[in-house]
């Protein structure tokens, strides 16, 4: 079980940390396509109170040109348009599946070089279905998450229900972010979601399990799967009919 259970363990480490590095690719594009496709159209004058309490004072068209030492203000963009929105999206799910797979795939990729070497020089025996296996052990906490959040969504209302979806929402699902949001409409808070939105989520899961035994299948049989491709090649070369010589 060490066989299966230690890769496993690696590639939920490496998970965390394509999903941490996904939400930072999220943010730099949204900030970068939304400052080159909106505008600014004016300027909102907060106040924080004695408590540390911001509250929205009135929206102004240009700058304040004075204000009181507890006041500041921040910018009022545009809409951002739906074709930006649509590019931004597309942009964010291929890096962050990109950096995601890559990621753990190169724990599969090492560990199918690893037992190709040692079934072919060593003779030992392997399992076809390690990928498969690894890949469940490997979404075992992603399923947790994923059943908790349907939990918590069939429950009634609470703080924590809106917390936990804010991390399972912008953390644990940050690389199809775009994705889950036009499963849940873009809802802000768990409640806001439907319950069958959040079922659909759970397809991500099965999608990790399937990578892990493609991956792995692929990267055991690398050099065979080479060798057919160029015994084809040459096979299709060597039909093609030779022109005869003056």
């Amino acid at each position: 079980m060490k066989n299966y259970f230690s890769p496993a363990l690696r590639m939920i480490g490496m998970a965390l940390f394509a999903c941490f590095v996904s939400f930072f690719v999220y943010i730099s594009f949204y900030v970068m396509i939304r400052e080159f496709s909106t505008t600014v159209v004016g300027y909102t004058v907060y106040e924080i109170d004695s408590e540390g309490n911001s509250k929205d004072i009135e929206t102004l068209p240009e700058p304040p040109k004075a204000i009181k030492e507890n006041q500041g203000y921040r910018q009022v963009r545009s809409d951002m348009p739906k074709a930006a929105n649509a590019i931004m999206g597309v942009l964010q799910v291929v890096c962050g599946v990109g950096v995601y797979f890559c990621v753990v795939g190169s724990v599969l990729a090492k560990l199918a070089a690893k037992d190709r070497n040692n079934a072919d020089f060593a003779g030992a025996s392997y399992d076809k279905l390690k990928g498969l296996k690894i890949g469940a052990i490997f979404a075992v906490p992603a399923v947790i998450s994923w059943t908790v959040a349907l939990l918590l969504r069939v429950m009634e209302k609470t703080a924590f229900t809106d917390t936990y979806y804010w991390i399972y929402r912008w953390f644990i699902m940050c690389p199809v972010k775009p994705i889950v949001d036009i499963f849940t409409n873009n809802a802000a808070t768990l409640h806001q979601a439907s319950i069958l939105s959040i079922a659909l989520t759970g397809i991500f899961l099965l999608l990790q399990i399937v990578f892990s035994a493609v991956m792995y299948m692929i990267c055991f049989n690398e050099d065979s799967v080479i060798a057919k491709i160029l015994y084809k090649s040459t096979k299709k070369e060597n039909k093609q009919p030779r022109r005869l010589s003056k």
